[in-house]
């Protein structure tokens, strides 16, 4: 048998096999896990927007994970990316209504925007006068 044959079985064995993998929901959760760990250690690092982009791929492959949902609201905070985090706290509330990092984190965010509110409203007094 010629190398070049070689080579094509061995690709397609790795092809099929990676469909299957996939197909099965092998893949899936094996990605999804580490993007999400990657996704974590670059927002320890204060890499916003990698972790944002890794916890966003975790999602895609993962939509249902809470501990990956939780983590993309965190960072969606970080980033002031305030409306996907509120969307990301409130799925998991609609699944797990006594989760405290959701209801502390809508908390947050409710507080953040109505500081910006009354910020934005001074300072329109303040350049009226």
């Amino acid at each position: 048998m010629r190398f070049d044959a070689k080579l094509t079985g061995l690709v397609s064995c790795l092809v099929f096999g990676g469909m299957l993998a996939f197909t099965m929901g092998w893949i899936g959760p094996l990605h999804a896990k580490s993007a999400y760990r990657r996704g974590v250690q670059l927002m320890t690092q204060g890499r916003t927007e990698a972790a944002a982009k890794e916890l966003d791929r975790a999602l895609d492959l993962e939509p249902n994970s809470l501990s990956i949902r939780l983590a993309h609201a965190r960072v969606s905070e970080s980033a002031q990316r305030w409306e996907d985090a509120r969307l990301d706290y409130h799925w998991v509330l609609a699944r797990y209504p006594q989760s405290e990092p959701a209801k502390k984190g809508l908390e947050r965010i409710r507080d953040v925007l109505a500081l910006a509110a009354a910020s934005t409203a001074n300072d329109q007094s303040t350049a009226s006068r």
